[in-house]
């Protein structure tokens, strides 16, 4: 779940029991960036969120380098703990990824276990990475940290945030929905600026994403297709792990479909038994991943069950010949890969949440008993 901010429009809600008048609340008006006419005619702010991420990457790109390479110097012999909770987390598993890609010794731990199982900080940088800094297990585990002295670095959109020896604020626009999109891919990138500070290819991840929404047309007439189905699978590995947690996620909290995100040889070795015909199922399939030749096997596999599989992908062979659709996202280096993939997962949690008539943005705020559930967890400070 992403932040506790929503957009200004009191929305009235179906008249039940549950039901209640949510009042959501401005805190941005978009007037950061150059908005195109389409916003307009979207009352959602994941909607908006997603497409702004090209222009959001741009930004990170352009402002963050200074930071990110204070921060890798920073590592440099020292071991790195990632951690956060939610998206966050997911993003801290892929930066576990592309650190050890290049170089580093880290290791992602949720913010939950920061606090109760530290790990040994001895020589070690811990990057706390929260979108709001709100999130009060992740501002719990930065109080344990630094009441161990623990360096501790912080990626954030929040403008206001002190105390640490970095901050990468990666946005200059708010992530305004619960259901968090352009906040996660900012925090992406700023790990792989922290990972890949002298290398140019980051640059082209603004057109790359440009690209990859352009399969909105295809993604909508899958979700023409697979609308009514009940549970779905997405599965990845690598650092496209972090990519198939968080289309799990989407899709729990925008559109509250069964859907479960796996590491790829996770779900074979006993999970597979749970699929069945009638589940449709995502493959996360880069074409230079290490894992491409398992993938395609289990895209295989999958298909001698009778299961709809979709892959995302940059290459037009191999893979796509087991899959029943396939949505070709434009080509970058694996470690690079989960900015693109998650694209159009994004887009199809979003237009299927549109098409079954959710709003996206109020994770079910709008029905007092989760209203009533988020009190009692508190998971953010207000």
């Amino acid at each position: 779940m992403g932040s506790c901010f929503r957009h200004s429009k009191k929305r009235k809600c179906k008249s039940d029991e549950n039901r209640v008048d949510v009042n959501i609340k401005q805190t941005h008006n978009f007037t950061s960036f150059n908005l195109p006419t389409w916003v307009a005619e979207y009352m959602h702010n994941m909607y908006k969120m997603i497409k702004l991420q090209p222009e959001a990457i741009h930004y990170a790109i352009q402002n963050c380098a200074k930071q990110a390479s204070d921060i890798a110097k920073l590592l440099k012999n020292k071991r790195a703990y990632v951690t956060g909770c939610g998206s966050s987390f997911h993003a801290a598993i892929y930066g576990e990824y592309v650190l050890r890609a290049n170089g580093f010794d880290a290791h992602a731990i949720h913010a939950l276990d920061m606090i109760h199982y530290t790990p040994n900080l001895r020589n070690s940088v811990v990057i706390v990475i929260s979108h709001s800094w709100k999130t009060r297990t992740t501002l719990k585990a930065l109080e344990v940290l630094k009441e161990k002295k623990a360096t501790c670095v912080g990626i954030t959109a929040n403008e206001d945030v002190k105390d640490l020896d970095i901050v990468m604020k990666v946005s200059k626009e708010f992530d305004e929905s619960d259901c968090v999109t352009m906040g996660y891919t900012t925090k992406l990138i700023a790990l792989a600026l922290i990972a890949r500070t002298k290398n140019s290819g980051l640059q082209k991840i603004p057109k790359l994403i440009s690209d990859a929404l352009e399969n909105e047309k295809q993604i909508k007439e899958l979700v023409d297709v697979y609308s009514t189905k009940k549970r779905f699978f997405v599965l990845g590995a690598g650092p496209n792990t972090a990519t198939a947690y968080e289309m799990a996620l989407k899709m729990k909290e925008g559109n509250f479909t069964d859907t479960e995100g796996m590491q790829l040889e996770q779900m074979l070795h006993g999970s597979i038994s749970g699929i069945d015909a009638e589940d449709t199922v995502f493959l996360i399939a880069p074409k230079d991943g290490a894992t491409y030749q398992r993938i395609s096997e289990t895209a295989q596999a999958l298909s001698k069950i009778g299961v709809s599989t979709i892959a995302i992908t940059d290459r037009g062979d191999g893979i796509t010949r087991f899959c029943k659709h396939t949505v070709k996202v434009p080509y970058c280096i694996e470690h690079l890969n989960p900015m693109i993939s998650i694209v159009p997962l994004q887009l199809f949690a979003y237009h299927l949440a549109k098409t079954n008539g959710i709003n996206p943005d109020l994770t079910r705020e709008d029905d007092i008993r989760y209203r009533n559930a988020y009190a009692k967890l508190r998971l953010h400070f207000k």
